[in-house]
């Protein structure tokens, strides 16, 4: 398998939740504003800050049975990157009254640049949709007009004083960072799989690979 792909100023975001026993991911990138590497603890304060400022938004749009785990900012410039955790209080999940759908089911946020093509576009998925939302494979209004609400602030988040950062498409396969400028959410569910750690076959759950 190919190793990790890394480019300067990438800040990799990774929230982590947890329902039905399976952890899954659900990831942003950004690009630093500063030449000066983060430390471990500046990293930290950003995975908390960016968690305080987006999971309010897509709490509204996953059940209640969905876990928040714990928020991760991670320097992608090259393999010494330092990395910073916010691990979440107890008792953070969903606020929707619902069973959850079944993890492979995701919804997708779409990423934007001004570059045209895959290289220029990203996506984010998450799961642990309400199954009261979701229905015959096509979400809600209500869950699209909050999973919007979300992807916007993604897009606008910056960071804090601090440690400066805008939202990015990270195109690995040019080693770029794209600005994003805008964000669109499909009413349509989506599939999404994961590799899992030491095998090559996949199994049903969902990584959002920005």
């Amino acid at each position: 398998m190919a190793g990790p792909v890394f480019i300067t100023g990438w800040i990799l975001i990774t929230q982590e939740l947890r329902s039905n026993g399976e952890t899954w991911h659900f990831t942003t990138s950004y690009k630093q504003s500063s030449s000066t590497r983060y430390t471990g603890a500046q990293l930290q304060a950003l995975a908390s800050q960016w968690y305080t400022s987006i999971a309010p938004l897509l709490k509204p749009a996953l059940a209640n049975t969905v876990t928040f785990v714990q928020t991760t900012a991670r320097d992608m410039t090259d393999a010494s990157g330092a990395e910073g955790i916010y691990v979440q209080p107890s008792g953070e999940v969903g606020t929707v009254a619902s069973d959850n759908s079944p993890n492979s089911v995701c919804a997708t946020l779409s990423y934007r640049s001004a570059t045209v093509g895959r290289t220029g576009r990203g996506r984010s998925y998450i799961s642990g949709l309400p199954e009261s939302l979701v229905n015959l494979g096509v979400l809600t209004s209500t869950l699209v007009s909050q999973l919007a609400i979300a992807a916007n602030n993604i897009r606008l988040f910056t960071g804090s004083v601090d440690i400066v950062v805008s939202h990015v498409v990270a195109s690995r396969r040019y080693s770029l960072l794209r600005t994003v400028l805008s964000t669109v959410v499909s009413s349509q569910v989506q599939n999404q799989m994961r590799r899992l750690a030491g095998h090559r076959r996949h199994k049903k759950t969902v990584v959002s690979p920005t």
